[in-house]
């Protein structure tokens, strides 16, 4: 009961984090509150307009800035703009600054939102009103999903018989040990990157399209998103297993196996994955989160209109949902790391063989 009241805790923690985070860009001003800027037609004069309102004055003559009463500045701002001189007036970008009511209605205004059904927008290019995201969740779901799930599946498979071959084979493994190292090394981008390069020399030497590199309407990759899915995660469960490998060879119990005559597959099968189990397990949420990153890097560099890349597709001309999307990954995350929990607490031995 605890853990489970732990788990809850924790899966309401990240997603207010969430809604605070999202935003707080609402809460940054950047628009000065006591000057605007004005840009005068031919042979207009600046204070001819700082003389015809009151309580106005020049700050920078050459930039065309002049000081307003802060309470006064929107009223002021479209009368100056009706001056005879004045061909327009803009707003002065000065130093940020936060503004604490503003984010707190920004907050109360997602809330009342979210309580009414609206989860956010899409405003499309091509299209004169925006969409409500709900509309294309589901499309959007089931696209992110077909790469995500397989590629997490594969990642985790080919860690862990990685890891079984370097110990079964040592000298297979220190060629793994330097690969897993420099995979480690390597940014998410430059995974996608090198992925991308070897599908263009591949669709060159085919001499036709085999591997699609980029969304092209209905055509979405996923050969390149799920390997770039399920690389890094591979490289960091190949690495955590290998240490913990490492770490039982030198139990007293794998002595005690040999002098029984076990083989070397039999120590390991036998013996050797049911005390790296717990590893195993612990490493998987890691992985996920991994996975979850790549996705997004991925979706990006591939133009996919998905659950991580929607947001900055060239076809997309504003968002309100990232809230909404950044939840669902976030409670994918949250659902795969409570199964594992689970499994470790009911598949994991407490008392270890040789301890």
């Amino acid at each position: 009961m605890v853990r489970i009241l732990q788990g809850l805790l924790v899966a309401v923690g990240i997603l207010a984090g969430i809604l605070l985070i999202s935003n707080l860009d609402k809460g940054i001003d950047v628009i000065s509150k006591t000057e605007i800027q004005v840009v005068l037609l031919p042979g207009g004069q600046l204070e001819h307009v700082v003389e015809a309102f009151p309580g106005t004055k020049i700050t920078d003559a050459a930039a065309g800035y002049i000081a307003v009463p802060a309470g006064k500045k929107e009223v002021l701002e479209r009368q100056i703009a009706r001056h005879r001189e004045v061909q327009l007036t803009l707003p002065v970008v000065t130093a940020p600054s936060f503004d604490l009511a503003r984010y707190t209605k920004a907050l109360q205004e997602q809330m009342k939102s979210y309580l009414d059904g609206d989860f956010g927008k899409i405003g499309f290019m091509s299209r004169p009103q925006p969409i409500p995201v709900t509309d294309s969740l589901p499309e959007m779901l089931k696209r992110s999903m077909s790469y995500l799930v397989p590629g997490l599946f594969l990642g985790i498979t080919l860690g862990f018989l990685a890891a079984l071959l370097a110990v079964w084979k040592p000298k297979a493994g220190k060629v793994l040990d330097t690969g897993q190292s420099f995979l480690m090394s390597l940014p998410d981008f430059f995974v996608v990157v090198l992925l991308q390069f070897l599908a263009i020399a591949i669709n060159k030497l085919a001499g036709s399209p085999v591997i699609i590199i980029m969304q092209f309407v209905k055509q979405t990759p996923l050969l390149i998103p799920m390997l770039a899915i399920s690389i890094l995660p591979a490289a960091l469960i190949y690495g955590t297993l290998r240490i913990a490998f490492e770490r039982e060879w030198e139990e007293g119990y794998i002595k005690t196996a040999y002098a029984k005559g076990l083989s070397r597959p039999s120590v390991i099968f036998v013996h050797m994955m049911r005390n790296t189990m717990e590893d195993f397990l612990t490493i998987i949420p890691r992985a996920v989160s991994m996975a979850l990153t790549s996705l997004v890097v991925v979706e990006v560099m591939t133009g996919i209109f998905g659950l991580g890349g929607y947001a900055v597709n060239q076809n997309i001309a504003y968002v309100t949902s990232l809230a909404t999307t950044c939840a669902i990954l976030a409670g994918f995350s949250l659902l795969v790391q409570g199964l594992f929990a689970i499994l470790r607490s009911r598949v994991v031995v407490t008392t270890k063989e040789g301890a």
